[in-house]
């Protein structure tokens, strides 16, 4: 599992994650992060590697200011995804993936067990996102950089959670 956190501002979308692979018994650190951005859109994933890894090869098309962010992550990305797993993965329920993805300083989380679409304004995924979760709002009202919110969520789910492991990638458009 792994621990994904994203915040919004409005303008800009902040995503960090950190790089571990775990099952019930042993924790790795992956070499690739969990954490990318293309073509002015920024995501991440946790759950199953394999699936996760499948967003890197959405098509992701050039969103304007005035395009209806929602709709295009539900019709055209979901549909990408879903053709993906079914060419390349296994839907499977241990293959599960959760995703972050941000656009036009708009955040959404939306998990492939049944692929419903939330707008949010931060969040947290994967195993580590309670212990992410509580230092968010712990921080939510002090005068701190968003980078350095996401780098305490993700270092805390780091120290509390057997299931994630640094180093940790935090990304902005």
């Amino acid at each position: 599992m792994t621990v994904l956190v994203g915040i919004t501002n409005g303008k800009n979308v902040y995503i960090g994650a950190d790089r571990a692979a775990s099952d019930e018994s042993t924790v790795i650190t992956m070499y690739r992060p969990k954490v990318h951005v293309t073509n002015k859109w920024i995501y991440a994933y946790a759950g199953s590697v394999g699936t996760g890894q499948l967003i890197e090869f959405v098509n992701f098309p050039t969103q304007d200011k005035k395009a209806d962010v929602y709709k295009t992550i539900k019709l055209e990305i979901v549909k990408q995804l879903k053709q993906l797993i079914a060419d390349h993965g296994d839907d499977g329920d241990d293959n599960g993936a959760e995703f972050l993805i941000g656009v036009n300083g708009r955040l959404f989380e939306f998990s492939s067990s049944d692929w419903g679409i939330v707008e949010v304004t931060e969040t947290a995924g994967g195993s580590g996102n309670q212990i992410a979760l509580g230092s968010l709002y712990t921080t939510y009202t002090l005068d701190m950089d968003i980078e350095d919110r996401i780098k305490y969520a993700l270092e805390a789910a780091i120290e509390y959670s057997p299931t994630c492991q640094g180093p940790v990638d935090i990304l902005s458009i």
